[in-house]
């Protein structure tokens, strides 16, 4: 497709699409999902700390360690994973996906270009979302955390990813919004496009950068 050709240089076999923050709006309701959990077990933490370690992609664990003042007295991670999925599935109906991605994955699937999405959110959430919008079937895998209790880091599902897509690494395309999936995607040898919507976070990447998804197809 010209379109990616401009962007990094040759079409791609398969794109593998981030869910939260890039192809779901859905940040704000994994923010919102961590201030109910905190708030709920009564923990002190820094909101801006928080904010950041969201919006950097930073896994449950790590977000715990970076916002939390308080020592995790009785409570474990875990209990905290828990409840913060909990909260997510009960509100599912308020994440929904950008209003591109509908044309963006026919135009791909058009070009035979194969689809899937590697994601830390719930596998049953995304495939919740994406049967809802019409498009589950577009897409070859939906690589995730199985549950509350699966803490697999990102790198581990990206590669498992391109196992089930049986594609070389630097025949694939990885779209997400944030520096930890950049990071995940050199780690690999994945090529990488940073899907960036919020203007003050586009200098932070050095890789590609587009401002909607409907520029990977025109």
């Amino acid at each position: 497709m010209r379109a990616l050709d401009k962007l990094v240089g040759f079409t791609p076999d398969c794109l593998v699409f981030d869910f939260d923050g890039t192809i779901a709006d859905s940040r704000r309701h994994r923010l919102r999902s961590w201030q109910e959990t905190l708030d709920r077990f009564g923990l002190d933490y820094s909101s801006t700390d928080l904010y950041r370690a969201v919006n950097q992609g930073m896994d449950n664990l790590d977000i715990v360690a970076a916002a939390c003042r308080t020592k995790l007295v009785g409570i474990s991670p875990n209990d905290l994973s828990r409840a913060k999925d909990e909260w997510r599935r009960e509100h599912l109906g308020e994440v929904a996906l950008f209003p591109e991605v509908p044309q963006v994955v026919r135009a791909l699937r058009e070009n035979s270009i194969r689809l899937a999405v590697c994601s830390r959110n719930i596998e049953a959430v995304v495939r919740a979302v994406l049967a809802r919008e019409g498009i589950e079937q577009d897409f070859e895998y939906v690589v995730a955390r199985l549950d509350w209790s699966d803490h697999t880091r990102h790198e581990i599902l990206l590669q498992r990813a391109l196992s089930e897509l049986e594609v070389k690494a630097d025949r694939c395309l990885f779209v997400a919004d944030t520096i930890m999936d950049q990071k995940t995607a050199r780690s690999l040898g994945v090529p990488f496009v940073a899907a960036v919507r919020e203007k003050g976070e586009i200098d932070l990447f050095m890789t590609p950068r587009i401002t909607s998804l409907l520029q990977l197809i025109d």
